[in-house]
């Protein structure tokens, strides 16, 4: 059987290259929880002859998506493989991206139908470097499979029925209309503070309850039944420190 690429041609369909592609997206995952290969194997029993790369892209994220009940890294995963599936199917300079927005035509009377506002147009085109840097395409690939869908379906843009930006570009011309084209606030607007977990305290939230009386709170049933690895409980409810696994990090 032969799949056909984004140029046109035809190449025969070849199992490890497909594995290879998953793995590839793989990075910083728990490669002990999530297999390529299951992917894989799934994606092989679903193609026929002729079938496009971009749809075995489709095929192979909804399979992960559809493991997702198994670990939540395939849902990761999943929204990898889409975000790769429409990077190579959208430009991934901004500025140009907006041009081609702002000078879109409409197909059907051939009148000028912008996308964008001039305002926007303009102050993009004097910043383009500034802006194109400041536009990071890996971010794209921390959206899991149905946040990235939820972007897909509802808030990137489209030209001649298919989606022409990419999610960290639709970010900043969200931004840049906040700011009404501030470019240095948006681009502060889009930075990612990294992840602190300092400074926490149990004693801050106190609303927990114990609604079915069986002496834990709402909280500990909830990280009682979602651990890995069940963790040590003293009277009281009270879980031991260090012990017990969970797929992300708690505080006990």
């Amino acid at each position: 059987m032969y799949v056909i690429t984004r140029s046109g041609e035809r190449e025969p369909i070849k199992f490890d290259k497909i594995t290879e592609r998953i793995e590839g997206l793989t990075f910083d995952l728990d490669r002990s929880r999530i297999d390529p290969m299951i992917i894989a194997k799934k994606v092989i029993e679903g193609i026929y002859d002729g079938i496009t790369t971009k749809e075995l892209d489709n095929l192979a994220a909804e399979t992960a998506a559809y493991l997702s009940t198994q670990h939540p890294d395939y849902s990761t995963l999943a929204g990898r493989i889409a975000v790769s599936n429409l990077h190579k199917d959208t430009r991934g300079c901004f500025s140009e991206n907006i041009k081609a927005m702002y000078m879109f035509i409409n197909p059907k009377n051939g009148e000028p139908a912008p996308l964008v506002s001039k305002e926007l147009y303009e102050a993009v085109m004097e910043n383009a470097h500034k802006l194109d840097e400041a536009v990071l395409d890996k971010r794209d690939f921390n959206y899991d499979y149905f946040g990235f869908k939820t972007l897909e379906k509802s808030y990137l843009l489209r030209m001649n029925g298919k989606i022409v930006e990419r999610p960290g570009q639709m970010l900043m011309r969200v931004s840049l209309g906040i700011h009404a084209n501030n470019v240095d606030a948006a681009i502060k607007t889009l930075k990612v503070a990294p992840d602190v977990r300092a400074g926490y305290s149990r004693s801050n939230f106190k609303h927990w309850s114990d609604l079915d009386k069986n002496g834990c709170s709402t909280r500990n049933d909830v990280i009682l039944q979602e651990a890995l690895e069940k963790p040590k409980v003293d009277a009281g409810c009270k879980i031991v420190k260090d012990t017990g696994k969970w797929y992300t990090a708690i505080v006990t």
